[in-house]
């Protein structure tokens, strides 16, 4: 958790692998849901308003291939 603007930032990480592992990881969710939970020495809100998300994971193997090759093509 960092200080960014007149809030704060996390970066969350699933993991560092290849394209295609994520996809055949992902794609038997049809969402993504991330909550951040109290410990006993950090209480999410104070810092954030909105503690968890929902993402739709339709369309993700289109999307992640597609900006494959978008940033693939940027390269030539």
């Amino acid at each position: 958790m960092f200080p960014m603007l007149m809030g704060h930032q996390v970066w969350i990480s699933i993991g560092n692998y290849d394209l295609d592992t994520h996809i055949d990881f992902l794609k038997s969710y049809e969402n993504l849901n991330i909550e951040i939970i109290d410990k006993d020495s950090f209480k999410s809100e104070e810092y954030f308003d909105i503690p968890s998300n929902i993402w739709s994971l339709k369309g993700l193997t289109e999307a992640i291939n597609d900006g494959k090759r978008l940033c693939i093509s940027s390269l030539s």
